[in-house]
C-alpha cells in the first residue's frame, strides 16, 4: 500500500512556507514566530529586534537605544542630546531646551547637562545662558541640579569682583 504523508507543525522560530512543504524554515532576521504551525514568520515590532534566524521572541532596545521601525536586526543608540530611560523604547526623549548629553546612548534626564560655552545662572530658572566675554565655561551643569553653577571660570588676563563675578573687565598693565 501507499503511505499516508506525516504533517508536523513548524516549531516556533520556523514556518512551512508552501502547503506540503517537506520542512519547515526558520524565520529571517527582523522576524519571529513565537507559535508553532505558523504559516510566515512576523516582523519584530518597533523597540524591538532580531538578528538571528529562527527567533521565537523578538529582543527588546535596551534603555538608551530605540528602534523605531518594524523588522529590524538591531536598535540604534539615542544620538546626544536625546534619552530614552525605557526597554523597548521606540524613541528617544529630547533633553529640555538649551541642554544636551555629553554622549550617545543617555539612559535618563539626569544625563542632560549645560553643553560645552554656557552655565546656569541663578537668575535664569533651568534655562543654561551663554557664557559671558572673558570666561571660560566647560558646562556640565545637569537639569534640575540646585546646587551653584560654580563657572563660569575667569580666562588668564581677566578679572571680576567678588560682589559682581560676572561683570569681567580686561586686566591693564
Amino acid at each position: 500500500g501507499a503511505e499516508a504523508a506525516v504533517c508536523t507543525a513548524a516549531r516556533p522560530g520556523f514556518m512551512v512556507a508552501d502547503h506540503g512543504a517537506s520542512a519547515e524554515e526558520p524565520c529571517g532576521v527582523g522576524t519571529n514566530s513565537s507559535n508553532s504551525g505558523m504559516p510566515s514568520c512576523g516582523l519584530c515590532s518597533v523597540g524591538r529586534f532580531a538578528d538571528m534566524r529562527g527567533t521565537v521572541t523578538c529582543t527588546a532596545c535596551e534603555p538608551g537605544w530605540f528602534q523605531a521601525v518594524e523588522g529590524k536586526t538591531a536598535c540604534l543608540r539615542c544620538p546626544a542630546g536625546r534619552y530614552t530611560s525605557e526597554l523597548g523604547s521606540s524613541r528617544c526623549q529630547a533633553c529640555p531646551a538649551s541642554y544636551t548629553t555629553n554622549f550617545d546612548a543617555s539612559t535618563g534626564i539626569f544625563h542632560c547637562v549645560c553643553p560645552r560655552g554656557t552655565y546656569l545662572p541663578m537668575d535664569f530658572g533651568q534655562e543654561c545662558q551663554p557664557c559671558p566675554r572673558g570666561a571660560f565655561c566647560p558646562g556640565g551643569h545637569g537639569y534640575g541640579n540646585a546646587s551653584v553653577d560654580e563657572t563660569p571660570l575667569l580666562m588668564p588676563g581677566m578679572m571680576s569682583m567678588p560682589e559682581e563675578p560676572f561683570s569681567i573687565y580686561t586686566c591693564v598693565g
